[in-house]
């Protein structure tokens, strides 16, 4: 586990005020659209996902130790909204299995690690945020922003396309915003079916 004084380290003194004002702005944007009650655990959410961006796009590492406050707050805005928690916990678990399950058959056929260990932690944490039909669009977004950094690469200097993604840097803000338009992405599928 990462000790948090590589986590303080790894965030200089001027991205933990960026970050902590990102998180008060989330904060109060998630108190207008979803309720006041979401507003601290949301601010927490994206606190944690802006720690996790910059640190996972710097150093290729998702500390546990935001991750697991990070599921853990998930659970708690859910408990507090009225939200049944075991229907979340259990997309947690399912997904974890899932997600192990196609990170060793893709790793053994490629022979190279597809998915790493943070990113499907961060995955299952996400799963305590979101209902459980917004994650295929959470994973879908993510993925494809993914993508698309890997096609713009070879124009930037100093990347190539076969360098490796900080996937957790795609993850983590999309988490935020799809937890921000939830209600809205529900509709829209609603609408689809």
């Amino acid at each position: 586990m990462t000790p948090v004084r590589d986590i303080l380290a790894w965030l200089p003194c001027r991205d933990r005020w960026v970050i902590a004002a990102l998180g008060l702005a989330i904060g109060v944007l998630a108190g207008a659209i979803l309720g006041w009650s979401h507003a601290v655990p949301v601010a927490g959410l994206a606190v944690l996902c802006a720690a996790i961006a910059r640190i996972d796009g710097a150093h290729f590492i998702i500390p546990d130790l935001l991750v697991l406050p990070l599921a853990l707050l998930g659970l708690l805005d859910a408990a507090v909204s009225g939200v049944p928690v075991l229907p979340r916990v259990m997309a947690m678990l399912v997904l974890g299995g899932v997600l192990l399950g196609l990170r060793a058959g893709v790793s053994v056929w490629t022979a190279r690690t597809a998915l790493g260990l943070g990113d499907v932690k961060l995955i299952c944490a996400a799963a305590a945020w979101l209902p459980f039909d917004v994650l295929p669009p959470f994973i879908f977004l993510s993925a494809l922003s993914g993508l698309v950094e890997v096609v713009l690469r070879p124009a930037l200097p100093g990347l190539t396309a076969v360098d490796p993604v900080a996937f957790g840097r795609h993850l983590a803000p999309w988490l935020c915003l799809c937890v921000l338009a939830g209600p809205w992405i529900v509709a829209a599928l609603g609408g689809i079916n």
